[in-house]
């Protein structure tokens, strides 16, 4: 079985994952059904990662005890403890521009490998950006087509 890792070489990144962030903006809202399918599909990604890559998860708040959230509205998670950073909130309602900062701590491949899955599922209906280039989600991007085989990384990142 091969394991994604999202971790980077760190004589590339030293010193700037702290703002490592994800950004993305609805034009528009997201169906209700075309929602409901990428939450089942997110909560799909974090159990992957939490049983084959061992990344811990918690609620948006990242606090010991509590899990991440998939409902029909809303998409909600963090790390959990030190791995936690900015909370992954995602609702089909348009709320603006949106952003998870990771500091690419571990469930970073989770917030992008969701974003890929964003991006096939509500595509045109969603601006995606990110302070990493495409070789920062290939192990996101690997993992959203565990789900979602036909999922890529957003051409604007």
């Amino acid at each position: 079985m091969t394991r994604v890792c999202a971790r980077l070489d760190k004589t590339e990144r030293e010193g700037t994952d702290i703002g490592y962030t994800h950004y993305w903006r609805p034009t528009k809202g997201i169906e209700p059904t075309t929602f409901a399918r990428l939450s089942a599909a997110a909560a799909k990604v974090v159990s992957i990662a939490w049983d084959e890559q061992e990344i811990d998860f918690a609620d948006g708040l990242g606090d010991e005890g509590t899990e991440p959230e998939f409902t029909k509205e809303l998409i909600r998670f963090n790390g959990l403890g030190d791995n936690s950073h900015e909370t992954f909130y995602l609702s089909p309602e348009p709320q603006g521009f949106q952003f998870c900062k990771t500091a690419m701590k571990p469930y970073d491949v989770a917030v992008t490998a969701i974003l890929c899955l964003l991006h096939l599922y509500a595509d045109g209906t969603v601006e995606i950006s990110s302070d990493g280039d495409k070789r920062d989600w290939e192990a996101g991007l690997e993992l959203a087509r565990r789900v979602a085989p036909d999922a890529q990384i957003p051409p604007s990142v």
